[in-house]
């Protein structure tokens, strides 16, 4: 399938990442140095650092709260969307703002059990436009490495994005911390790093 856009990048290509944690923003922040136009959503506002951070990658942010009619009416229809909630209900609230030829992937793992499901229309619709739904946990060897690569183009395209996701550290001898910090997400938090001493 040739995906490209005119002048053979992928500018014309519209990426939604929904969730705003961590592998929402490395998506965007992976999406946004392949040249596509990047809107990382959440049905809330965010918190400070993720303001820091989505400012520092250069991507758009929209509240999803009350659906995807505006986003759409804005910018059209969706080429990628990145799913990091694994929330039925959020795949089919966006379902039908998708393009044609277009890739609606899946990342997330639910946190709580959701039950819904995609009626005959929604699934015809999935084949008339050509959908592919596709998981994309990965694992290998060559996915590290090619992250490391990106990790450190960012660290020059995107100054400061990469440092401004460590929202708090934590030194391992404070268990209290690190069991709590483990348990339970704490408020306003992209990424805790629990740091062994030397």
């Amino acid at each position: 399938m040739i995906w490209s856009c005119e002048d053979g990048t992928y500018r014309c290509r519209k990426a939604i990442v929904i969730g705003t944690g961590p592998i929402g923003m490395l998506v965007s922040m992976l999406l946004k140095s392949y040249g596509f136009r990047v809107t990382i959503v959440n049905r809330r506002d965010l918190y400070p650092h993720e303001k820091n951070m989505i400012s520092r990658i250069g991507v758009k942010f929209y509240n999803s709260l009350n659906g995807y009619e505006e986003l759409y009416k804005e910018i059209g229809p969706f080429d990628i969307i990145f799913d990091t909630t694994a929330k039925p209900s959020v795949i089919k609230s966006v379902l039908r703002f998708m393009n044609y030829n277009s890739i609606l992937a899946l990342f997330g793992f639910a946190r709580a059990p959701e039950r819904d499901y995609l009626d005959s229309e929604e699934l015809t619709m999935i084949a008339a436009k050509n959908i592919a739904l596709v998981g994309v946990v990965n694992g290998q060897k060559r996915h590290f490495e090619t992250a490391l690569e990106h990790i450190a183009s960012w660290k020059s395209s995107m100054p400061g994005a990469l440092e401004s996701m460590i929202t708090a550290r934590i030194e391992i001898e404070d268990r209290d911390r690190v069991l709590k910090v483990l348990r339970e997400k704490p408020p306003n938090e992209i990424k805790t790093l629990i740091v062994f001493s030397k």
